[in-house]
């Protein structure tokens, strides 16, 4: 029987050969920070899974001690299109050399920020495929599962299907799983079309915003004009918003980051109506007191723990401001003038920088992260009717809503 197998070869049946010539790509599942220059060199920071936020506060993921880099820096997020790196400052950001608002990071980039802080974002392998089927976990060195292992040749009497006939079954289930996966995410999305693409969450601009409608994207307002007010849109496409959109609350305004904080305290004689921002006369006196007290907040402000310390000191600034009744003795004054100037630019830095990254946490699925984020808003902007407040306050409501399950 076995020397009659023997004449007889092409009779036996045999498996598909296994395919090794072709390896499957590494998988990419994990980014870290090199600091190649600066106070860090040599220094490495692991990224977050879905949000690191890189700067000079101690509440950052990454924390940099170089003294003109912003207190909330720059962000990294993991998205399904890859790692997008997001600048919050206005000292700017450089990735390879260019100035980046908004990118896509590869592994190598260099990124650079303040004066000398260099950092090399590099992205970890996980796994390497070399046996041409899916590898579904890292495996260590020398590691094997028994399905791994290559088997002998059986006889023809005792041979066994090949994988992909021993699986099909399985392959044919997944296929049809998957399939209604997708028909049930489609029919969700139609439903609710603002859930799929996360507009439902508002975007707190620095520049005063117009949702034209709801559940449309916010444009940023250009001008104002008698027939109503002209806007750009995210491709730079400009659109007119008539005014009667606006009263009739089809439209809705929203007061930017930049103007809620950015404001001008007047005389109460010459005031416009229902102005926020009052003074008495102008007085000196009164104007190099409050310069004095905007000066010690300022510097309180740039101790850990103390931001709320900021918005003091942009108001105090302010009201000295209007009290001088013009901007000659601030001039005059270089030390005072670049202290207001730079007061206001860190509040504005901080209040976007932290508003983003609350947003993005809560887009991400991390209620808690997105909440304590806002909870620093509320202290960095105590006013009580300030526009940023009022936005924050409709978000955390929306949040605890939203998660009745989770004690904030």
């Amino acid at each position: 029987m076995l020397f009659g197998r023997k004449n007889k070869p092409k009779e036996e049946p045999k498996d598909p050969p296994r395919q090794t010539a072709n390896p499957v790509s590494t998988t990419a599942a994990r980014a870290h920070l090199e600091c190649t220059a600066g106070p860090e060199k040599g220094q490495p920071f692991r990224c977050a899974p879905a949000v690191t936020v890189v700067g000079r506060d101690a509440s950052c993921d990454v924390v940099l001690a170089e003294a003109v880099i912003s207190r909330q820096h720059l962000r990294i997020e993991r998205r399904p299109d890859g790692w997008i790196l997001k600048n919050l400052s206005s000292n700017g950001t450089l990735v390879n050399r260019k100035a980046a608002d908004e990118v896509v990071l590869a592994d190598g980039d260099e990124i650079r920020l303040g004066a000398k802080t260099r950092l090399k974002f590099v992205v970890e392998a996980v796994a390497t495929m070399t046996t041409g089927r899916p590898q579904f976990r890292p495996r260590a060195v020398g590691q094997e599962d028994e399905e791994d292992k290559e088997k002998e040749p059986q006889a023809a009497e005792g041979a066994q299907p090949s994988v992909f006939k021993r699986r099909k079954g399985l392959f044919i289930a997944l296929g049809v799983y998957l399939g209604i996966v997708v028909v049930i995410a489609a029919v969700l999305a139609f439903r609710n079309p603002t859930a799929a693409t996360g507009d439902e969450i508002p975007v707190l601009g620095l520049e005063d915003m117009i949702i034209p409608e709801p559940g449309a994207a916010p444009l940023r307002v250009l001008r104002q004009e008698p027939e109503g007010y002209y806007c750009e849109d995210s491709l730079g496409q400009h659109r007119l918003v008539p005014l009667e959109a606006l009263r009739s609350g089809k439209a809705v305004g929203m007061r930017g980051i930049r103007k809620a904080l950015d404001v001008r305290f007047e005389p109460r004689k010459t005031a416009p109506a229902g102005h926020p921002y009052i003074i008495e006369e102008r007085n000196e006196a009164l104007a190099n007191l409050y310069k004095e007290q905007a000066g010690q907040n300022y510097l309180l402000s740039k101790l850990p723990g103390k931001e709320p310390y900021l918005f003091a000191a942009v108001r105090t600034y302010q009201k000295a401001l209007a009290y001088y009744g013009d901007r000659a003795s601030f001039v005059n004054d270089s030390a005072a003038e670049r202290s207001r100037l730079e007061a206001l630019r860190d509040l504005i830095d901080k209040v976007k920088s932290t508003y983003d990254t609350a947003i993005s946490y809560e887009r991400s699925g991390d209620p808690r992260k997105a909440w304590k984020n806002y909870e620093l808003l509320m202290r960095l902007v105590p006013e009580l009717g300030n526009p940023v407040r009022e936005n924050v306050s409709k978000r955390m409501n929306a949040l605890k809503a939203k998660h009745k399950d989770i004690k904030f």
